[in-house]
């Protein structure tokens, strides 16, 4: 997965989540609470809650990631004498 790409998708999937509650009537980001059964597993309970922090976390991944991958270039390249603004 691309990091610009796990970015977006943690952003639409927090921003969905939270308006998915205003299309039923209710304030934005209230969580809702499903029950799945399943036959192997029987009664889950789902909150819409944890779809929106799952989302966030994808959005702190990537953008830890991305800035971690950054720092490392930017340091490389320090080393090697050719960042801006580095002085011997």
């Amino acid at each position: 997965f691309a990091l610009d790409s796990l970015l977006a998708v943690g952003f639409l999937l927090a921003l969905v989540t939270g308006l998915g509650a205003i299309s039923m009537g209710t304030r934005f980001l209230t969580s809702t609470h499903y029950s799945l059964h399943l036959a192997w597993l029987g009664e889950i309970e789902l909150a819409s809650a944890a779809l929106f922090d799952f989302g966030v976390f994808l959005v702190v991944v990537a953008v830890g990631r991305i800035f971690l991958l950054r720092f490392a270039a930017w340091q490389a390249l320090s080393f090697s004498g050719n960042a801006q603004g580095y002085k011997k």
